[in-house]
């Protein structure tokens, strides 16, 4: 059995060890039409391991195929983030990549759609270079990454100018500080 770390690019995306088996989406191609479109989700430099925790518990509860995380500048899968997750972390597929803007010219090369997500609170509509939809018109109807960004300053321009297009989640409230974190938000106990 070949090394999974020569079978994969390490410079793309490395599987987390018990997931040497998942073929990764810059390698992946649609054997068939019918077939059910592969959701992957690309987390982009998250610092917060309640956050991770949660998107992670979230992917995996929506049934999303796989999740990519960046090999620095994000907080790691630590205890905090599994106990967040509550389980997620043993059931979900997660790789780990060390470029992300490589992997998505790849994936969009190997026609996958590739979606960035902003607020219209966060992110200014001129350093976006791709098409922007409201995330009600998104159909998946070929296999698809969503990228969620930083809890600050959003899904980088980097990654962004590698997106097909990307989604605007509108926010309902106005923010109540400088820098809204979206994802953060908890009650009082």
């Amino acid at each position: 059995s070949p090394n999974i770390l020569e079978d994969y690019n390490p410079d793309i995306c490395i599987p987390a060890p018990s997931d040497e088996q998942l073929t990764p989406p810059h390698r992946y191609t649609l054997r068939d039409t019918d077939e059910k479109m592969p959701i992957w989700v690309v987390v982009d430099r998250i610092q917060d391991p309640h956050n991770m925790g949660a998107i992670l518990r979230s992917a995996w509860f929506y049934g999303v195929d796989g999740v990519i995380l960046p090999r620095k500048d994000s907080c790691p899968v630590n205890a905090t983030c599994a106990n967040i997750s509550t389980g997620a972390v043993e059931q979900l597929p997660i790789y780990y990549c060390r470029n992300l803007g490589v992997l998505m010219k790849q994936c969009t090369e190997n026609e996958w759609q590739t979606v960035g997500t902003h607020s219209n609170s966060e992110t200014n509509p001129n350093e976006v270079t791709a098409p922007i939809l409201p995330l009600q018109d998104l159909k998946i109807n070929k296999p698809t990454i969503i990228v969620l960004g930083n809890e600050g300053y959003g899904v980088s321009n980097d990654v962004l100018r590698q997106c097909s297009f990307s989604v605007q989640i509108p926010s309902f409230s106005p923010p109540t500080t400088a820098r809204y974190e979206p994802c953060c938000t908890s009650l009082p106990s």
